[in-house]
């Protein structure tokens, strides 16, 4: 598709042709052809979704001119039909069904065995556009002559290959594509690429940026150069890599004193490219608020196919808008930034075709948020649907071992179904720009591990790799006969027996790593929080009958203020409420720290606190609204929750889900008719999140916001229930006992640690006075400890001992 040229009628008219033939001789077929489409999208619609337009007729498709493999020229509607698939377009269309609009008066006698010149005036007529057309070669022509109406030219214009000769795989070649005419509206600014998007962190002085460029020769590409956008100055050099088509840079020594501007700059076909500018903005004061916005599950169709924002939820604009207006510090995408299925149906095999198919779905990504990630630091996590998994557990990067007598499918034994060097390549596309960790030994296969953390203002986040090393429920319980995270066992009891001993969930080295960040505090650090895929609870209900979550897409949707009955708690191993022992030894690792959860994956915009050992002994966490989704999950519980505020929904309180977690919910945006069209994304409460940090008090506040919500518009609202804040010392266990008031001179807000008797840390964290009481959690003999910093610590108070 031509991006930065668009037919406009009412300017005048326009002239396209090319070249065009067979790729391979052999004889024509009945669906084979090539030629022009025009007429994609219109004044009102983006070009960035006009530029999707293949496959399958639907409202503002436009018009093809095809010349077929039997040599007629013809003339067809693009633009009416559709596809009502809820995850992807079912199939493409066949010429032979589309109306049609005109013929040729003859037919060449080569088709498309030889090189033929196809071209076309498009010209406004009374109201109305005169197609005139002609396919030659230098021994014989045949024309077409339509009227049409403007919407059936107006927008973006491309070419098209439909099959090809019998006993080919090949399509068509193109060549000379030219275009001219006053119609023809240029928009110089609507170029794509190469350089498709950039993220980048800085940590320690450290900045990491990756540039993603397409699938190109590395030949024809090797080398590109980060620079200083002001000076001119190189900054650094990385090389184009093979598969994942990214360039990593790394500057050592950076300062983060002033706004800096920066460009990825390469040479392609002997012409200089340069990306748009990156912003890296001045690091923020350790004092002041921080802002994060959040996303995640970025779903671009859910059914009813239009070539318009009316089908099609890419590129977001509208919560790309919203969310930047917010002008947050830091982007958290929390995984499944593309689906597999989205669009167009998944490509697994061979690796190659793989391959490119993740890179034109990422590329959607890159063109949905690339102009956020170019002015400010991101965070990027893959989930299940980025390696092309409907559930993943990633099981170490090894495939498990079914039980005895069962045969289970790649998904259901755990690791990675598409292999390690997919995995990785999705890795270098996605998380090659965070922060070095000081676990970097990878998985079986070379797959990278990602867990490290981010230091921003006066925050600290720990990254996490939340289903990495996450068994298959299908092999750690067996008598659970689960499939894809279900049991299906006649009587399983999933509280009773579903917590098999040793199932991990963040693993060894992840509950390592989240102890020494934990402990860890720098003298710009007063609060922390953990980012990972998704929450550590299964809030989620299904109707009674329901054996999985599969009835989830063609659920109904509440009415306003109805309480759906019937429901009851789910139990999905793909949740990270599973395995309950897991995570509660997770937890018990974040809550050293009393730090905070973010996530997303499930599609339910909630906020929840956690229980280990009692409710509420645990940390805040927010699942945050899926941008678009199609998997709608729901909150209606059997029983009502406990201990909830008076005049509260039923769904709020105290619970235990599915698996046994204890869990008190303070907000959830279930999926409910919203009288907001289009209904198929808006009743099924799609958004962002936004948390608010104030490092000065400790206050953390989450809010999900509608897609549709731009906070400077006087209608804004965040869903109901929203905001919800709380300190960060509300989030652990009720003290059994405080200690006497402890300080050091010259250290107004220190941090705090406790020891026991063992030398074993209690909790870490930063405290908002200079003057503090310690507190203990349960009796023994301890030691507390102040300092600036970890690295200042020294004991205040000695065997202090709590009965």
């Amino acid at each position: 598709m031509r991006l930065t040229e668009a037919v406009e009628p009412s300017r005048g008219a326009v002239r396209l042709e090319v070249d065009v033939r067979a790729l391979e001789e052999g004889a024509p077929r009945d669906e084979q052809a090539a030629g022009l489409l025009f007429g994609a999208g219109g004044a009102t619609v983006d070009h960035r979704i006009s530029a999707q337009v293949h496959q399958t007729p639907a409202e503002d498709g436009g018009t093809l001119l095809m010349l077929t493999g039997g040599g007629e020229l013809v003339l067809l509607d693009f633009g009416t039909g559709g596809d009502r698939g809820q995850w992807t377009m079912r199939n493409s269309a066949r010429l032979s069904t589309l109306p049609v609009l005109g013929r040729s008066d003859g037919r060449l006698s080569s088709g498309l065995q030889r090189a033929a010149l196809l071209s076309v005036v498009l010209t406004p007529e009374n109201g109305a556009v005169l197609v005139s057309a002609r396919a030659s070669t230098d021994a014989e022509s045949v024309n077409l002559e339509a009227r049409v109406p403007y919407g059936a030219v107006d927008g973006l214009f491309g070419l098209c290959s439909h099959g090809g000769p019998q006993g080919s795989r090949l399509g068509h070649r193109f060549a000379g594509w030219r275009s001219g005419g006053d119609g023809l509206a240029r928009h110089p600014s609507r170029t794509f690429g190469p350089v498709l998007c950039t993220q980048y962190t800085v940590q320690q002085d450290v900045l990491k940026l990756t540039a993603q460029l397409p699938p190109l020769p590395l030949r024809d590409a090797p080398r590109w150069r980060l620079i200083d956008v002001d000076t001119e100055q190189t900054l650094a050099w990385a090389d184009l890599e093979d598969e994942s088509f990214v360039a990593r840079f790394r500057v050592e020594g950076w300062s983060g004193s002033r706004e800096r501007s920066l460009a990825v700059e390469g040479t392609l076909d002997g012409h200089t490219h340069r990306s748009p500018v990156v912003t890296v903005p001045v690091a923020p004061d350790p004092l002041a608020p921080l802002k994060v916005g959040a996303l995640s599950c970025v779903k671009s169709y859910t059914g009813g196919l239009r070539w318009n924002d009316q089908g099609l939820w890419f590129p977001h604009a509208d919560l790309v808008e919203s969310v930047e207006a917010h002008r947050p510090d830091l982007y958290f995408f929390a995984g499944d930034q593309i689906y597999e299925g989205d669009l167009t149906p998944a490509i697994t095999a061979p690796y190659e075709d793989a391959l490119l198919d993740y890179h034109m779905k990422w590329q959607r990504w890159c063109w949905s948020f690339g102009s956020l990630t170019r002015t400010r630091p991101t965070i990027t996590i893959p989930d299940d649907h980025d390696v092309y998994h409907g559930n993943v557990w990633g099981n170490g990067g090894v495939p498990g071992e079914a039980p005895p007598g069962r045969k289970l499918s790649g998904q259901d034994l755990g690791g990675y179904k598409l292999g390690s060097r997919f995995v990785s390549m999705v890795h270098a596309t996605q998380v090659s720009h965070l922060p070095d960790g000081d676990d970097r030994e990878p998985l079986p296969g070379g797959i990278p591990v990602y867990h490290a953390s981010l230091e921003l203002g006066g925050a600290s986040f720990a990254i996490l790799a939340d289903r990495m090393w996450k068994p298959s429920p299908s092999v750690a319980v067996p008598e659970g006969e689960i499939v894809n995270g279900w049991p299906r066992a006649e009587g399983f009891d999933p509280v009773a027996a579903g917590d098999p001993e040793g199932a991990l969930l963040l693993g060894p080295r992840q509950l390592s790593f989240l102890e020494r960040w934990g402990r860890t505090w720098a003298p710009e650090t007063s609060v922390k929080a953990a980012l990972s895929q998704t929450i550590f609870t299964n809030l989620a209900t299904l109707p009674a009958s329901a054996k999985s979550d599969g009835v989830v897409p063609g659920l109904r949707y509440a009415e306003p203020g109805e309480y759906i009955e019937g429901d009851l708690r789910a139990a999905d191993g793909d949740s990270n409420g599973w395995p309950r022992s897991a995570r509660d030894r997770a937890l018990r690792a974040l809550r050293r720290s009393y730090s905070f959860h973010v996530a997303g994956d499930q599609h339910l915009a909630s906020v929840v606190q956690y229980g280990v050992e009692a409710h509420e002994d645990g940390p805040f966490a927010f699942c945050t609204p899926a941008v678009a989704n199609t998997f709608p999950r729901r909150w209606f519980p059997e029983v009502d929750g406990t201990n909830r505020p008076p005049g509260s929904d039923r769904y709020m309180g105290r619970f235990q889900d599915g698996w046994g977690n204890r869990v008190t919910v303070h907000a959830v945006a279930n999926p409910r008719k919203q009288g907001r069209e289009p209904a198929l994304l808006h009743d099924r409460m799609p958004g962002y999140g936004i948390v608010d940090i104030d490092p000065t008090t400790q206050v953390v506040r989450f809010t999900a916001w509608p897609r549709w919500a731009h906070p400077e518009r006087p209608d804004a609202r965040p869903y109901p229930g929203w905001p919800v804040s709380f300190q960060a010392l509300e989030q652990g266990p009720t003290p059994r006992a405080y200690g006497p008031p402890v300080s050091r001179p010259g250290i107004g807000r220190p941090v705090l640690q406790l020891r026991d008797a063992g030398g074993t840390v209690v909790y870490t964290v930063r405290t908002t006075m200079a003057e503090v009481r310690p507190w203990a959690l349960e009796p023994g003999t301890y030691s507390v400890w102040l300092g600036s910093d970890t690295q200042t610590l020294t004991p205040v108070l000695e065997d202090w001992r709590v009965d």
